[in-house]
Order: C-alpha cells, then sequence, then structure tokens
C-alpha cells in the first residue's frame, strides 16, 4: 500500500490476491449497498461480507501473516480402558461419538470418534498407551474465517478500520488500509495462542502442563501506522519486528517477492494505476539477481562458455520467450533437486518437497562444508557447472540445436 496519490488525489494501495484462474472461482466481485453499506470488492461465496475491496473511505487488501494456530497432544491412556487420559494426575473420560458416514453404493459406515480437552483424537497407539489429539485455533467458537470483514466494509478510517480488526481470528493475514485522507496501515490479525515454556514447534504431553495462556490481543500484535517510506508491502513473508517478543511461527513464504515490491515502490514518484498493472505483472527474480553473479563467476569452459555469457547479459526477467530465464529456471531445479537428494536421500524427492530458494540463495553465497563437504567453495563450484551442463543439455534436447533462440 501506498501513501502517493494519483492525479485525482486519490490514494494507492496495491494488494497480492495471487490465485490462480479457476471455475468455479476461489472468490467472487460483489458490490453490497444498503443503509450504512457500500462496499465493492471480492470475499468468498460461504462466507459474509467483502474481504478485499473498498468502500466510500478507503481501500484494504491482504495476505498471509503466518500463525502456529495448532497444537499436538500427546497423553498416557489407561491400559485398563483406552477412553481415559490421563490429566492433571486424573483419569479424564474422552468424549466418544457413534456416526455413521453415508457411502455411495455402500451401507453407512460406522466410525468412533474421541475428543480431549483439547480437540479431536488423531491417533491411538494401543500398544505403547499413548492417544494424540490437536488442538487448533480454527476449531475454537467464533472463530469463522473472514466474518469480521462485515465491521471492516463498514470502516469509515485507519483507527475504525484497525478496530475491526480486533474481530478478526481466521485465517492469520496481513491487512492493509489506505483511504482518501492520506493515512496507510499495516494490521497483522489472527488468533495468536500463547504459549509460555515451549513454541509449538513439537508434539507436548496433554498432561495440562502445556495449555495455551489465551489469545495475543490483536491490536497488539505488529502493526504500522504511515510508515516514513510513504508504503509497506506484505507478500506472505516474515514481516514480524525482530524485538516483538511473540513467535508467531517458524515457516513463511520466500521473501523475494517483498524485496522486489520494496524495491519498486522505493523508487516510484507519482504512483499511476499503469505502474500498478505493471506491477502486478512484474516478473523479475530477485534470487537470480543475487545467484547469477556466483554462477558466471565459475571457470567456463566447452559448452558452458555461451551459456555463461547468456545469463551475464541477463536482466533477470523471467519472460516467457527469454533462453536466459528457461536455463536458469532448468539450473536451479537440479540444484535444488540434487541437493534434496543429497541431504535427504531416503526421502522422495516431488516439487514439493524442495529445499527452499531462499535456503538454495543462503547455501550459494556462504557455501556450508555440511552440506557441500571439504573445500565448500570449490565443491560448490562444481556442483553449478554440473548442473548447468545439464541444463545445457536438457534444453538442447527439448528445442534444439540451438535453444537460446526460442
Amino acid at each position: 500500500i501506498s501513501g502517493e496519490r494519483t492525479a485525482s488525489g486519490k490514494p494507492i494501495m496495491a494488494n497480492d490476491p495471487h490465485r490462480t484462474i479457476q471455475n468455479p472461482s476461489l472468490r467472487y466481485m460483489v458490490h453490497l449497498n444498503a443503509p450504512g453499506w457500500n462496499v465493492i470488492g471480492a470475499g468468498e461465496p460461504v462466507l459474509p461480507g467483502v474481504s478485499i475491496g473498498h468502500n466510500e473511505h478507503g481501500a484494504w487488501g491482504l495476505t498471509i501473516f503466518r500463525i502456529d494456530q495448532e497444537d499436538l497432544y500427546v497423553y498416557e491412556t489407561n491400559p485398563d480402558n483406552p477412553n481415559q487420559y490421563r490429566y492433571q494426575g486424573q483419569w479424564k473420560n474422552m468424549l466418544v461419538q457413534n456416526s455413521l458416514i453415508n457411502v455411495k453404493g455402500h451401507n453407512p459406515h460406522p466410525v468412533e470418534l474421541k475428543y480431549t480437552i483439547h480437540g479431536p483424537v488423531v491417533h491411538e497407539d494401543t500398544v505403547n498407551n499413548r492417544a494424540y489429539s490437536m488442538r487448533a485455533a480454527w476449531l475454537e467458537q467464533g472463530a469463522a474465517p473472514y466474518l469480521a470483514s462485515l465491521r471492516m466494509d463498514q470502516a469509515a478510517s485507519w483507527p475504525e478500520f484497525r478496530e475491526a480488526c480486533e474481530y478478526s481470528g481466521l485465517p492469520g493475514e496481513n491487512m492493509v488500509w489506505a483511504d482518501k485522507y492520506g493515512d496507510i496501515g499495516w494490521q497483522s490479525v489472527g488468533l495468536t495462542p500463547i504459549r509460555l515454556g515451549w513454541d509449538g514447534r513439537l508434539p507436548v504431553p496433554g498432561n495440562g502442563d502445556y495449555e495455551w495462556q489465551g489469545f495475543a490481543p490483536v491490536n497488539v500484535m505488529p502493526h504500522v501506522t504511515n510508515p516514513e517510506p510513504g508504503f509497506y508491502g506484505t507478500a506472505n513473508h516474515n514481516n514480524v519486528p525482530h524485538d516483538y517478543p511473540n513467535i508467531f511461527a517458524d515457516f513463511y513464504s520466500d521473501p523475494a517477492r517483498a524485496a522486489r515490491l520494496q524495491e519498486v515502490l522505493s523508487q516510484t514518484r507519482g504512483h499511476t494505476i499503469s505502474d500498478s498493472k505493471q506491477l502486478q505483472y512484474d516478473n523479475k527474480s530477485m534470487t537470480a539477481e543475487v545467484m547469477v553473479p556466483i554462477i558466471t563467476g565459475i571457470k567456463s569452459r566447452g559448452k558452458l562458455r555461451k551459456a555463461l555469457r547468456l545469463l551475464s547479459a541477463w536482466d533477470f526477467r523471467l519472460d516467457q520467450k527469454s533462453a536466459a530465464a528457461a536455463l536458469y529456471d532448468r539450473w536451479e531445479l537440479g540444484m535444488l533437486t540434487q541437493l534434496n537428494g543429497r541431504l535427504m536421500p531416503h526421502r522422495p524427492t516431488t516439487a514439493s518437497d524442495l529445499i527452499s530458494r531462499p535456503k538454495l540463495m543462503q547455501w550459494m553465497v556462504e557455501p556450508p562444508e555440511f552440506v557441500f563437504g571439504e573445500n565448500p567453495t570449490r565443491k560448490r563450484n562444481e556442483m553449478i557447472a554440473e548442473q548447468l551442463t545439464s541444463a545445457v543439455d536438457s534444453l538442447t534436447i527439448e528445442f534444439g540445436d540451438k535453444p537460446w533462440q526460442y
């Protein structure tokens, strides 16, 4: 979002609903008009209100704000009664419900559902007298997703919008706002469990020693009002201030998009609608901008010379007809696959299981010995050359002897 204005004096806001085009669509466009309501934007068919849009006063958008909203609890169960678990020094009965699931073409299938004080039982180990259940913020009463949109839709100012955000429990979101009065702001929202003594990364005993101490108030969660640069960008990345006392999550999206937002908006003056459109379709790879100088720094020989010259002249744009982009993409996939196989040899290598691009970039910049072995810089360069050669070969097979001209 940006505090700059168009020639007509309207504020500029860019949001990030990067959803694939599909039918039926996840979101739909709607104009809600009634006494006290005049809001246009996108919502979801099963959820009331407009979650991304604008009214007569301001506009708002959202991206994901990562929050660890679940914990897995492990219980000691009673050897004489597997439906009892130890909690606060006593055996406590599980809630047991019997139900039928209708199956087309078959008789209804009976199921037994069990619940502990924390939530549904997801696994039982009767041999070792253990049971496992999950507590999830999204199972709390009143946690309907996007329900706070009804309040946001009627906000007439940034303070009113922040107040509406206090009712937003699910999902975790970065809510951004820009209004015709020149105010912009960011407010993170979502039910954030307060854990004292553990961080939620690993399962914990369900004996009563690891209980959530409520939820963090939304109004003290990370936020900004009229930031000094004149804009604020979110892209599902880790934007939690370093000194913030609570841990929200330990997994965030690749920060490359956020870095590109910062780069573009910090250089933009008099932002126009055309600028927003161009930014929406921007395809510069911030990761490639860091890694290509490392790639082109290796010793070239044979078929690699032309490949390295191609990358050296590249503008890091992932254009559809860019031979350099194809070469870089094929090289990157090869590196990720090889490193994944080296570090996790017994785990199937699929695209969704590969190590992350940020981790690859980190290891390219400062090659660690535990990844590459002794003399890690030399071994890194050898792997770069190997995968670059493989990329050239695969592109040649796919596009002919002159793949750089397609």
